[in-house]
């Protein structure tokens, strides 16, 4: 099975569904619909994050530091034919994200995660350092987040990634691809994540569409704004709860 490695920068920018299609009117010309967007429509991702029953690690990445990591299990579409999904390490140093990811059944990425079943590759490196991500936490399924994608690649270099994200959806049960794909919505409908992936630096073009459309970064952790929604509704709980006895 594959074993793959990504390392590159990624911005993000939070931005209206107009803003969006004004920005692709734009530069039309300049992009194409990346692999999975089967005939320019959107495709579908499906993540399960893992976790320390304390939220250890996204109570860290919260708090921004230089260097963070998560360790999720995703999936796309052709999960659902297939069986298979990517167990991955995603670590971001400073300004540059490095993924580590190993194709992988729910099944093998669950008894990996939680009782240090190691599954069987040819390249075993990655499958090692998974493992000793793993031993460094008592980790299990925190969180299920869905949502919907448009990817685009530029053009005269397909190096360089354009996503759109939607209709994002989160639940903390059934943390499982095969329990449906619904979910909580945290992020208004009339607002998409956009962001710039590229593994050196954005085209000068490119910044200069942004800044005349009035598009900054601005980032946008999914997991991240999950934690801090399920934070606050479990604050608001305890205080009602609190003020009725």
């Amino acid at each position: 099975m594959a074993v793959k490695v990504f390392k590159r920068y990624e911005r993000k920018y939070l931005i209206t569904r107009s803003k969006a299609e004004e920005l692709i009117d734009c530069i039309g010309n300049r992009i194409v619909p990346d692999s999975y967007c089967i005939n320019g429509s959107k495709y579908h991702i499906y993540n399960i994050y893992y976790d320390t029953e304390n939220s250890d690690i996204i109570r860290r990445s919260c708090e921004k530091p230089y260097f963070k990591e998560k360790l999720r299990l995703r999936a796309y579409d052709n999960y659902f034919d297939t069986g298979r999904a990517f167990l991955e390490i995603k670590r971001k140093v400073g300004k540059v994200v490095v993924k580590r990811r190993v194709d992988i059944s729910s099944e093998e990425a669950n008894g990996f995660v939680t009782k240090g079943e190691k599954p069987v590759r040819e390249d075993m490196q990655k499958i090692n350092e998974l493992a000793y991500f793993i031993s460094m936490y008592d980790l299990k399924p925190a969180v299920f987040i869905s949502y919907d994608r448009i990817a685009f690649n530029l053009k005269d270099d397909n190096k360089i990634r354009l996503t759109f994200d939607s209709n994002i959806r989160t639940r903390r049960d059934r943390l499982s691809f095969d329990e449906g794909i619904d979910g909580k919505i945290i992020l208004d409908d009339e607002y998409t994540v956009f962001e710039v992936k590229f593994p050196y630096a954005t085209p000068f073009w490119l910044s200069k569409v942004l800044s005349d459309l009035n598009i900054y970064p601005q980032g946008f952790s999914k997991y991240g704004e999950e934690y801090k929604a399920e934070k606050q509704s479990s604050f608001k709980n305890e205080y009602i709860l609190s003020n009725t006895h």
